[in-house]
């Protein structure tokens, strides 16, 4: 792909957008859910408005568009998951919020 795309107007945490971005694949996404925890907006990738088809459109243009805009953000998202997203810390994560939730267990 030259970009992925995720037009979620609700989304959990956008697992096919980490896999993008982990083969180097640059990203527009909206501001639904998740996605701008995974997608830091100008750096990684690129986050419009949820619903705005508008910035969406224009979003995926400018990434069309610019050669090297898609291969600086497809690098940065590329380390970015490699250092943040490991199986490891996704663990670690989520055994946080379940002794988070259940009260420090």
């Amino acid at each position: 792909f030259d970009v992925c795309v995720s037009s979620s107007v609700q989304e959990g945490l956008g697992t096919a957008v980490l896999q993008a971005q982990a083969v180097r694949t640059p990203v527009v996404v909206t501001d639904a859910g998740g996605l701008p925890e995974i997608v830091s907006a100008g750096e990684t990738g690129l986050v419009v408005p949820a619903g705005d088809a508008a910035a969406l459109g224009n979003a995926v243009a400018a990434l069309l568009n610019d050669a090297g805009l898609r291969a600086t953000m497809a690098d940065a998202a590329y380390r970015r998951v490699r250092e943040e997203f490991t199986p490891a810390r996704m663990v670690e994560g989520t055994v946080a919020v379940y002794c988070d939730v259940l009260g420090g267990i």
